[in-house]
């Protein structure tokens, strides 16, 4: 059993000193060190003060993973349906909406981040030139989906202008965020096909 300990230590420093590293955990060793016996996690204690923990995830985990991941967004959305205009639905239906979703990591180790994507809006806040009130902003934009687009697909966002929004507080930005999500895109994250909307002038501009 000794060798054994020795070996996790061996595999933790690859881990975490080397690069992602996929393993197989042998039964006899699951079932020595496995404390969670459903979700395949190995608790080991690395030195006299520091534990550290190894777990398997499997292809279908990621699946199940997704799966549930869009529960959330589509019982989100179901929520915010029905109160649109609190700012606390609006900012879990943004946080998880699935056109936020994007990939991490490289294969064979990648998974999908689908939530937390309010971290990332970018938001600002200025006075008014004409009435000195103050105004907060928020820009954001979907998940790059498309060869033709200068990115990583699936791995960064981009600055969709329509869905800028200006309020007088962070919880109407949101509130009206939320709004435009919704107006372009569906449950799943699938922009909606020939939604109108007015392009500003500093596009209008580009485009000529």
């Amino acid at each position: 059993m000794e060798a054994i300990h020795e070996s996790l230590k061996d595999v933790q420093h690859q881990i975490h000193h080397v690069k992602p590293t996929d393993l197989q955990i042998l039964p006899e060793v699951y079932q020595y060190f496995g404390e969670d016996k459903e979700n395949g996690c190995l608790f080991f204690k690395t030195s006299e003060h520091l534990s550290s923990s190894l777990f398997s995830y499997t292809d279908q985990n990621k699946f199940e993973h997704l799966q549930s991941a869009l529960q959330t967004a589509f019982e989100n959305e179901q929520a915010y349906l029905a109160n649109p205009t609190d700012f606390l639905t609006a900012y879990h239906f943004i946080d998880t909406h699935p056109a936020f979703w994007t990939v991490i990591g490289d294969v064979p180790s990648w998974h999908w981040n689908t939530w937390g994507h309010c971290q990332n809006v970018y938001h600002g806040a200025y006075n008014d030139e004409d009435d000195g009130k103050l105004v907060i902003y928020l820009e954001t934009g979907s998940h790059l989906n498309k060869v033709e687009d200068s990115g990583k697909l699936y791995q960064e966002h981009y600055h969709d202008y329509r869905l800028d929004v200006w309020a007088d507080t962070f919880e109407q930005a949101f509130i009206k965020l939320a709004a435009m999500v919704y107006k372009f895109f569906d449950h799943q994250g699938v922009e909606r096909p020939d939604v109108p909307h007015i392009k500003p002038a500093w596009v209008l501009e580009l485009d000529e």
